[in-house]
């Protein structure tokens, strides 16, 4: 029994010996491996800042600011929320992500990164510096390895911390632009700072960085500034980089989509579909393309697969129903899609965009109104839910409710290109003809000039602008007006039964513009059109 209880403890011994000799061997292999890792990572480590005294009372001490540059430069590429590959990480030594006491010393990773890395002659790179607040003014000084340091000022009367929050923005604006400018870019072309966007773009073309995704952003600063065929070159020239750079199609795609190229459009999503067959974006791009081509068939079917695969995704539904109201004018159709959007869309404004659209088919439009409304208590900005409220308010003549959305829509500043940005154009030519039907013409002109400014070449507003001289009795710039609408390609069988026109026709000057217009399209001037 001696010997059993011997051997059993000497077998437990060595048990235990063995299980201790394994688990400091995977300590020491994953130390060598997160070494190794840290040695070969290309990473920031923030330190933490000096501040002044009033800060620390305040909470904010050094590693807190240090936190905070982090987490602003984390709050700009969210924004952003591109696919690009991150490869430059912040850490922030004041939170290791590994803690550990050595002879009741405390240790992070982060600080045993550091100093193998300085062992071996490897440079660490940190960003660390200090913030001053002197005579209601505060200065935070920024300095990046590799980078000379910068400094930024903010004075401020009574609230610090609005002027704390923009040095803040300026920091994380700086960090990124020395360590991803690709993603610095696509967030100035969200802030319309346009002409810095595309200096970091060409930066990177010129230093031969990331090239693909640098003539990808160049593509977008293009194509919100409207230059729409310069866009679509650069999007060209990231795939000539690179053939299967999914996101470069895609652009593209959109781009030719916006411009109605659809054949061009349908091209660049195939190519997106034939890398990444999935793709619901560019398979809802595609069939948005054949509905307005008019391939009904086809792009209904294809909202239905995706309608199948994600069931919540409001779009699918209120794209299919479009197409069921605008091509197979089936009307019963199109209520029963809205119908089952709203059984499975999930609460909030894309549901409510699909309720208010269904009220709308059904011709309940006090309903429609609700639920469009419900949109903007969530987001009084929400550009679909205003442009639906303020044609629903003008087309029943409630026109000082028309005249509000409008001044929403003018406080709005969206990309030129984008859907919102004609959003915006048509609401500022709605509010105007509000205020000329209520007479107020000074407001009118204001309203027609803005949407004039923001896209001369389309034919709209020049004839509300003739229409508000026409009103006025100003008919030398009543007729110079409807002459510039006509030749932008507005067709004048839409306006020869409203007024001012209809009054007017009967004049031998709108007898000439009327035979010049048929004229030009080598057409019969219609009969009676002619004032005879």
């Amino acid at each position: 029994m001696t010997n059993f209880r011997t051997k059993l403890e000497s077998w437990v011994g060595t048990f235990f010996v063995m299980c201790l000799r394994l688990v400091v061997g995977i300590a020491l292999i994953a130390l060598v491996i997160l070494v190794v890792k840290g040695l070969r990572e290309d990473n920031y480590l923030i330190q933490a800042f000096e501040v002044p005294e009033s800060f620390e009372k305040g909470g904010y001490n050094g590693a807190v600011v240090s936190r905070k540059i982090q987490d602003k430069v984390k709050e700009i590429k969210d924004f952003v929320g591109s696919s690009k590959i991150d490869s430059t990480l912040l850490e922030v030594d004041a939170n290791p992500d590994l803690q550990v006491d050595v002879m009741g010393f405390g240790l992070s990773l982060n600080a045993l990164k550091f100093h193998i890395r300085n062992i071996v002659g490897k440079e660490n790179k940190v960003i660390g510096g200090e913030l001053t607040d002197l005579d209601n003014r505060l200065t935070l000084t920024l300095r990046m390895s590799g980078y000379g340091a910068v400094s930024y000022e903010k004075k401020y009367e009574d609230k610090k911390e609005v002027a704390f929050e923009e040095l803040l923005e300026k920091a994380g604006r700086k960090v990124l632009a020395n360590t991803d400018p690709y993603r610095l870019a696509l967030y100035l072309i969200e802030k319309n700072e346009y002409q810095r966007a595309e200096q970091f773009a060409l930066y990177l073309i010129e230093n031969n960085r990331d090239l693909e995704w640098a003539y990808l952003a160049w593509g977008k600063v293009l194509s919100a500034k409207g230059e729409n065929e310069e866009a679509i070159k650069k999007y060209k020239k990231a795939i000539q980089i690179n053939p299967k750079f999914k996101q470069a199609h895609m652009n593209l795609a959109w781009q030719f989509l916006k411009q109605g190229a659809h054949d061009e459009a349908i091209t660049a999503f195939n190519q997106v579909i034939k890398i990444d067959k999935k793709n619901r974006n560019a398979r809802n791009g595609k069939a948005v393309c054949l509905s307005q081509k008019g391939e009904a068939d086809e792009a209904l079917a294809i909202f239905e697969e995706l309608i199948a695969e994600k069931p919540e995704q409001s779009w699918y539904y209120a794209n299919a129903a479009d197409l069921l109201m605008r091509l197979k004018k089936d009307t019963i159709a199109a209520t029963k899609m809205f119908q089952r959007a709203s059984q499975n869309a999930k609460d909030g404004p894309s549901k409510y965009m699909t309720l208010a659209g269904y009220y709308y088919t059904i011709n309940k439009l006090d309903s429609a109104e609700i639920y469009t409304k419900k949109i903007l208590e969530l987001n009084p900005k929400h550009s679909i839910a205003l442009m639906r409220l303020i044609n629903y308010y003008y087309y029943t003549k409630r026109y000082s409710e028309a005249i509000k959305i409008g001044h929403t829509f003018a406080t709005m500043h969206p990309k030129k290109g984008w859907d919102a940005f004609y959003q915006k154009h048509s609401a500022m030519n709605l509010t105007a003809i509000a205020h000329y039907q209520l007479e107020q013409y000074d407001s009118a002109f204001h309203y027609v000039n803005i949407a004039i400014e923001m896209d001369p070449s389309q034919s709209a507003p020049y004839t509300t602008l003739a229409e508000i001289y026409g009103f006025k009795g100003d008919l030398d710039n009543f007729y110079k007006n409807l002459q510039i609408a006509l030749d932008k390609g507005f067709p004048l069988e839409n306006l020869l039964d409203d007024e001012p026109y209809k009054s007017l026709k009967n004049q031998s000057r709108f007898k000439a513009i009327i035979a010049k217009y048929y004229k030009g399209r080598d057409m019969a001037v219609p009969s009676g059109e002619d004032g005879s």
